[in-house]
């Protein structure tokens, strides 16, 4: 692939583009342009992906430290945790089981990641496997702070890469509270079990709706971190959003009391993770303020990550 292909799309891609686009307008579409309609979308869906890990969104959602820092909107405190190589797995991990203790759903999901786990190390770019598992049906954890490349090239903070073989799991020591790591890693833990179990390949929108529920179970802990308080801020200013325009922005009021309910901010990484999460939370409480059935609500919060993902729209609106 060229370089300028990244952002810009393959021909083949960029013919799937102007296919959704041409598709998607019309009220009824025959079973073949049906077809073809899903197969843009899955085609496309790869150019989205690149777009999405160039730009830092997802995985650890990165913007200017100056610019949050500016915002006055988080507390900051001295950094107390730095994990190197196997022990940084760890602490993700034990993170992860301290922040789903209660929600069934998430415990599954925690159970399923652990079982499907294997040790892994780079060698160059290549992946290797340190353990034994059937092909298809695992995936490895690297953290390989002598590869400075490949920490480097990371954006944030933990990045499943599906289409690595095997799958592989890239993990960044970052100075993070024990709350805000265990919900990043029950966040990509959706897209582990959802890639292994077929479930984005299968779907036109596979990775885009991975997506969606990814957050939607990281906004559910959040919640109850909280005492479910947080969707309850979330929704009185989703209040204030006009019907169909689902890319709004918290206000600094609302911003200092989500602070109050949260962990205290530990580090600059912790800082560009929170203040994108909690826009894209709030946004996600408008979509479920403005829209009833559960379909529509999926749409719509799928349309938004799009436009976040492909850039048509700031991560924090001006």
């Amino acid at each position: 692939m060229k370089i300028g292909e990244i952002f810009a799309g393959t021909p083949a891609e960029k013919a799937a583009t102007a296919t959704i686009a041409t598709l998607s307008n019309r009220s009824t579409l025959s079973k073949k342009s049906q077809n073809e309609l899903s197969q843009a979308k899955q085609l496309r869906s790869g150019l989205t992906r690149r777009r999405l890990i160039a730009s830092g969104v997802g995985g650890g959602l990165a913007v200017s430290t100056a610019a949050l820092i500016a915002s006055g909107a988080l507390r900051m405190l001295n950094p107390d945790h730095e994990t190197p190589g196997e022990s940084t797995y760890s602490f993700y991990l034990n993170a992860y089981e301290e922040v789903v203790q209660g929600d069934e759903e998430a415990e599954r999901m925690l159970d399923f990641f652990k079982q499907k786990r294997r040790k892994g190390y780079l060698r160059g770019d290549q992946i290797i496997a340190d353990e034994k598992g059937e092909k298809g049906d695992f995936y490895t954890v690297i953290v390989d702070l002598n590869n400075k490349k490949a920490m480097d090239s990371m954006k944030g903070f933990a990045q499943f890469k599906q289409k690595d073989t095997p799958p592989s799991l890239m993990l960044k020591p970052a100075r993070l509270d024990k709350k805000w790591a265990g919900v990043l890693l029950a966040h990509e833990s959706v897209h582990v079990y959802q890639w292994l179990n077929g479930i984005e390949q299968s779907r036109p929108n596979g990775f885009l709706e991975g997506e969606v529920d990814a957050y939607d179970l990281e906004f559910r802990l959040l919640d109850k971190i909280t005492n479910n308080k947080l969707k309850q801020v979330l929704r009185e200013q989703a209040t204030q959003i006009e019907k169909g325009k689902i890319r709004g922005r918290l206000s600094s009021e609302d911003m200092k009391r989500l602070s109050e309910l949260l962990p205290p901010i530990k580090s600059p990484e912790e800082y560009s993770l929170a203040l994108p999460a909690l826009t894209i939370a709030f946004n996600f409480a408008v979509a479920e303020l403005q829209y009833q059935s559960p379909i529509e609500i999926k749409k719509a919060k799928i349309d938004y990550i799009e436009g976040v993902f492909s850039g048509k729209f700031p991560i924090i609106p001006a």
